[in-house]
């Protein structure tokens, strides 16, 4: 993405990029532009979630509005990081087979529990739905939640780690694994994996809302 593109959206993800997080009229500025010309770009990058809106309080006055780059709006500048994942997946499978990387895995899966589980304790189920949206879209997934009798569907539109996804299925196995484990409900993959175009899919259901056995009588 170059700097002195003409597109006014790019320019403003090239600023947030180089900056930080910046008001309106700092993101102007830095393009040499017009708040009026500003605004409706930073309201579409919103709606696309690549750009994020941060009410700042603490001076006196109005609150502040700043705007900072979603996950996703980070990754539409150059990365190496998927092909480097690539490159890992494939040599953990050369040197030490599957069971390294399955212990790679659950170790990346682990550490992902232990930072996002707190912010889903004490929630009830509807909660924790909504949270865990909240974290996918915080790491890139761009997921969409909607509504069914039986609980909610989830569909993540972007994938983070699609070059390890695409080189072996154990990648998708972990991500199924930490949803369940963060939204502690009955997760069912409906559409799961690397497809041009398509995006991951899960049926969840509240565990307390699962038929239940009937009791067997003699």
């Amino acid at each position: 993405m170059s700097e002195h593109s003409a597109n006014p959206r790019e320019q403003i993800l090239h600023a947030l990029k180089m900056q930080g997080a910046l008001q309106c009229r700092e993101i102007a500025e830095a393009i040499g532009s017009s708040l009026s010309a500003v605004r409706p770009h930073l309201d579409r990058l919103a709606a696309e979630r690549l750009v994020r809106v941060q009410v700042v309080r603490g001076r006196p006055g109005r609150p502040r509005h700043q705007f900072e780059l979603t996950s996703a709006g980070h990754a539409r500048f150059p990365q190496g990081y998927g092909e480097f994942a690539k490159d890992f997946v494939e040599a953990a499978l050369a040197f030490g087979g599957p069971d390294l990387l399955k212990r790679i895995l659950t170790h990346h899966e682990d550490k992902q529990y232990q930072r996002f589980a707190p912010r889903l304790s004490g929630l009830d189920f509807h909660a924790r739905v909504q949270e865990l949206r909240q974290i996918m879209d915080e790491c890139g997934f761009m997921p969409r939640v909607d509504r069914t009798e039986a609980g909610y569907v989830l569909s993540a539109h972007h994938c983070p780690i699609w070059d390890v996804a695409a080189t072996c299925r154990a990648g998708c196995d972990s991500e199924l694994r930490l949803i369940r484990r963060l939204v502690e409900a009955e997760v069912t993959p409906l559409e799961v994996g690397p497809r041009e175009g398509c995006a991951c899919t899960y049926a969840i259901q509240e565990r307390s809302a699962l038929p239940q056995a009937s009791p067997v009588t003699t």
